[in-house]
């Protein structure tokens, strides 16, 4: 196998990788609230200061 064909091998698999990051990352800011009530954690940091602000 030549050069240009390992070089395009590893820019198609980086891209394919670059792809399934993004995806995740959005699926994990989307479904951030689901994915803390699946495994019981705690509410956001960021919910506890809003309902302060909304209290005052």
């Amino acid at each position: 196998m030549n050069l240009i064909g390992i070089l395009l091998y590893a820019m198609i698999g980086m891209g394919i990788l670059f792809i399934i990051a993004a995806i995740l990352i959005l699926v994990y800011l989307l479904f951030e609230d689901f994915w803390r009530r699946l495994f019981r954690l705690g509410p956001a940091p960021s919910s506890q200061t809003k309902n302060k602000q909304e209290k005052k």
